[in-house]
C-alpha cells in the first residue's frame, strides 16, 4: 500500500472522528442510553415496501445479513432474483453485477443517497463493501416510487442502494473473524448520540487472506490437485458519518471515507501455466454531504455534493514485455453536485426537478491523451400519482455529456432524452394483490477507457442503448395470526442496441459498437415467516430467475440467436432459517445453470451447472451488561468444484467464525 494513501486520508478521517466524538462528550454512554422519542399512535396496516413498489424491488435488512452470515454487499446481491455476480475467483477477485442480462455497466450503486462512480472503467467492485455498518441494501429494476432523488439515480437500468445505520444509542462494537485460506479480519465501530438532533458513527475495518485454496486441474481424462496462486489480499477501510435530524424541518448527513487495498489477481488456470504475476493496488478517498430542508407544506429542497479521488495501479510481470513488466497507473478526480426540489400541491400528485453536474479528470499512462476530462450534466423532471388503489410515476431525464482529451481527435458531445413510466394497481380492496407495469429507455455512455485507452480506444463510439419492459404482480399478507407470506412474479423484456464490445481488427483489438441483444425472462421471489412457538420461528426465502438473453446482431453469423456468454438461463437461491432460544440455524443453497464462455453455444464452450450449499449457526449471549454474538459458517460444505468464469476456479469447502461484542 502506498505511504501517501495511508497518511493524508487517514489523518483527515481521524480528525473527523475525534472532533465528532468530542462534540458529544456529554454523559451519554452504555447500551442503556437511549434517545427518548415522543409517543406516536400508528393507524393502519404495516405496508410491505417491496409489495407496493411500481417497479421490481428487493430489500435485505441488517438482521438478514446476520442470520445468513453475509459479509459483503456481493453476498447479498447474488441472492436476489435477476442478478448474476461475475466473480473472477480468489478471495480478492473482482465482483461485478450484471442485471437481467444487460451487463455490469448498466447497474448503478448508491451509497447513502450518493452515486458511486468510476469514470475510467465504469465498473463498481461490489465485493469491497462490508456490511458491518449497513442498515439495508436494496435493488430496484427500472424506476421506483421515489421521485425525489439525484438525476444520476435515473440514469441506469438498475440501482443498488446501500444505506448506513443511523445511531439510536451510544455504544461500541468490536468484531473479529477468521476462516479458511488465511482469512483474518477485525472491525471496530463506535456510534454516539450527540443530543436531540445529532448522532455520529465511526468504523474501521481491516482484513487479509492468503487465498491459497486447493482446486482440481483437469486435462482431458486426467486430473490433479493444485493450489490457487496469487490470490492474496489485504485491505483497510475507514469511515466517519455525521447525522442531523430536525424532525419535519429536514435532515443532513456527512460522510468521509477511505479505502486502500493490495491484492494479487488470480489469473486463468491452464495446464503448465498455473502462476499469474499480476497485482492490483486500489486507493479511494471521498467526502460527501447530503441535506434536505422542508421549505413549506408544499415544497422541499435537497442538495448533494461529493469529491471523489480514485487511484489504481496494475502491474504484470512477463518476459514478453521489453522491461520485463508492464504497469498501468490510473488517477481520477471527480467533483459532483446535485440540487433538486419537490413540489406537492396537495391531493395525489407530486412533482420533482433535479439537476446534477459532474466534472471528472483522469490521468493514465496508457491513455491516448494528456488528461481526459469529462463534463456530465443531467436534469430530470418527474411526477408521481398515488391515490387509493393506483400508484404511478413518470420521468424524463436529459443528459448532456462532453469530453476533452487534449488531442486532435475529439468525440462528439452526447445528448439524449430518456423517458420512464411505471404503474401499479390493487384491483381488490380486501386482497393484498397488486399488478404493476413499467417501461424505461436508458443509455450507457462509453467510459473513458472505451474511448481513449491506448490502441484499443475508439473516440467514435456511440452510446449503448437499452429499453426495458416489465409486467408483474405482488402479494403480501398474513396467513392467520402466526404466518406471513410475500410473493412476486415479474416477466420482462429488454432490448440493447449499439452494444460496446472489443473486436479484433487487422492487428489489434478495438472497442466498437457492434451488437444487438434481446432479453426475455422471468423473476420470482417468495418470502414466508411462521411462528411455531413462543421462542421458535421459521423463515423461508426463495428466488428464481429465467433469462433468455440472445445475440441478435447478424443473422448470418454462427452465434445468431445464441445465449450471450456467462449468462445462465436458469438460476435460483434459497434460504431456510430456524430461530430459537438455543442456537439459530440457517441453510443456504445457490443454483446456477449451464452457460457458455464464448458467443457460440457449442459443447466445447459450455460451463456446467453447479449447486453450492452453506450452513450458518449463531447465538447471542448477555455478558456483564454487553452483548456477545458468536457465529460460524461452513460455505460450500459439499466441496463442490466449479467456475463462474472459465479457468477461474472458485474455492471449495471453507469455514468462517466471527465473534462480535457490543457494549
Amino acid at each position: 500500500m502506498q505511504k501517501f494513501s495511508l497518511v493524508a486520508p487517514l489523518c483527515a478521517i481521524c480528525l473527523w472522528i475525534v472532533g465528532v466524538q468530542l462534540c458529544g462528550a456529554q454523559d451519554i454512554d452504555s447500551l442503556s442510553s437511549v434517545r427518548n422519542l415522543a409517543e406516536v399512535e400508528v393507524v393502519g396496516a404495516v405496508v410491505d415496501k417491496e409489495a407496493v413498489s411500481v417497479a421490481p424491488l428487493q430489500v435485505a435488512q441488517s438482521n438478514d445479513f446476520e442470520r445468513l452470515g453475509l459479509v459483503t454487499a456481493a453476498d447479498v446481491v447474488k441472492r436476489m432474483a435477476g442478478v448474476h455476480v461475475q466473480d473472477y475467483g480468489g478471495i480478492g477477485g473482482l465482483k461485478t453485477v450484471s442485471l437481467r442480462g444487460l451487463g455490469a455497466k448498466h447497474t448503478a450503486v448508491s451509497y447513502d443517497g450518493v452515486a458511486v462512480s468510476d469514470a475510467y472503467s465504469g465498473q463498481i467492485d461490489i465485493g469491497r463493501y462490508a456490511l458491518d455498518n449497513v442498515e439495508a441494501l436494496s435493488l430496484t429494476v427500472g424506476q421506483g416510487n421515489d421521485i425525489f432523488r439525484p438525476a444520476r439515480d435515473f440514469a441506469s437500468a438498475g440501482l443498488i442502494e446501500i444505506k448506513s445505520r443511523t445511531p439510536l444509542t451510544t455504544h461500541t462494537m468490536a468484531k473479529v473473524r477468521g476462516g479458511s485460506f488465511g482469512l483474518m479480519g477485525a472491525t471496530l465501530m463506535h456510534e454516539r448520540v450527540l443530543g436531540e438532533h445529532w448522532s455520529s458513527s465511526a468504523v474501521l475495518n481491516v482484513e487479509q487472506a492468503d487465498g491459497d485454496y486447493p482446486f482440481t486441474l483437469v486435462n482431458g481424462i486426467a486430473s490433479s490437485r493444485q493450489h490457487r496462486a496469487d490470490g492474496d489480499t489485504k485491505s483497510i477501510a475507514a469511515e466517519g458519518n455525521l447525522f442531523g435530524s430536525f424532525g419535519n424541518r429536514g435532515n443532513v448527513q456527512m460522510k468521509v471515507a477511505y479505502y486502500d487495498s493490495e491484492r494479487g489477481l488470480p489469473g486463468s488456470v491452464r495446464l503448465y501455466n498455473k502462476d499469474n504475476s499480476e497485482r492490483l493496488w486500489d486507493n479511494n478517498f471521498y467526502v460527501q454531504a447530503t441535506g434536505e430542508v422542508v421549505l413549506s407544506a408544499k415544497w422541499k429542497a435537497r442538495a448533494v455534493a461529493k469529491y471523489n479521488y480514485l487511484f489504481s495501479r496494475y502491474k504484470q510481470v512477463n518476459p514478453n514485455f521489453a522491461a520485463g513488466y508492464q504497469t498501468d497507473a490510473n488517477r481520477q478526480n471527480e467533483y459532483y453536485l446535485s440540487v433538486g426540489s419537490l413540489y406537492t400541491p396537495g391531493g395525489a400528485f407530486s412533482f420533482s426537478l433535479t439537476s446534477d453536474f459532474s466534472f471528472a479528470t483522469v490521468r493514465n499512462n496508457f491513455l491516448a491523451g494528456r488528461e481526459p476530462q469529462r463534463i456530465n450534466s443531467q436534469t430530470v423532471v418527474a411526477a408521481s400519482y398515488e391515490k387509493g388503489a393506483v400508484t404511478a410515476t413518470a420521468s424524463l431525464l436529459g443528459t448532456l455529456l462532453a469530453d476533452d482529451a487534449g488531442g486532435s481527435s475529439k468525440p462528439d458531445s452526447k445528448k439524449r432524452l430518456s423517458p420512464a413510466i411505471s404503474l401499479a394497481w390493487q384491483p381488490f380492496e380486501d386482497v393484498p394483490l397488486r399488478l404493476r407495469a413499467s417501461y424505461k429507455d436508458i443509455f450507457r455512455t462509453p467510459t473513458l477507457a472505451d474511448l481513449y485507452y491506448q490502441r484499443m480506444g475508439n473516440v467514435g463510439l456511440k452510446p449503448e442503448r437499452a429499453t426495458q419492459y416489465n409486467l408483474g404482480a405482488t402479494f403480501s399478507g398474513s396467513l392467520g395470526s402466526k404466518a406471513t407470506l410475500a410473493l412476486s412474479l415479474d416477466g420482462y423484456m429488454n432490448r440493447v442496441k449499439d452494444k460496446i464490445v472489443a473486436l479484433p481488427t487487422m492487428y489489434i483489438w478495438r472497442m466498437q459498437n457492434y451488437g444487438r441483444v434481446f432479453v426475455r425472462g422471468v423473476d420470482a421471489t417468495l418470502s414466508a415467516a411462521c411462528t411455531l412457538a413462543r421462542d421458535v420461528e421459521l423463515l423461508l426465502d426463495v428466488s428464481y430467475s429465467y433469462s433468455h438473453t440472445v445475440d441478435k446482431t447478424n443473422r448470418n453469423s454462427k452465434n445468431y440467436g445464441h445465449q450471450i456468454p456467462y449468462t445462465p438461463r436458469h438460476a435460483a437461491n434459497g434460504s431456510f432459517t430456524l430461530n430459537n432460544k438455543w442456537v439459530n440455524i440457517s441453510y443456504l443453497v445457490t443454483f446456477t445453470g449451464e452457460r457458455y464462455m464464448l458467443p457460440q453455444n457449442i459443447e466445447e464452450n459450455k460451463l456446467p451447472a453447479f449447486v453450492e450449499h452453506t450452513i450458518s449457526l449463531n447465538r447471542e449471549f448477555a455478558l456483564w451488561g454487553a452483548l456477545l454474538r458468536l457465529q460460524g459458517e461452513v460455505l460450500n460444505f459439499t466441496d463442490k468444484g466449479y467456475e463462474v468464469i472459465r479457468y477461474y476456479p472458485m474455492p471449495g469447502r471453507q469455514w468462517r467464525v466471527t465473534m462480535c461484542l457490543t457494549f
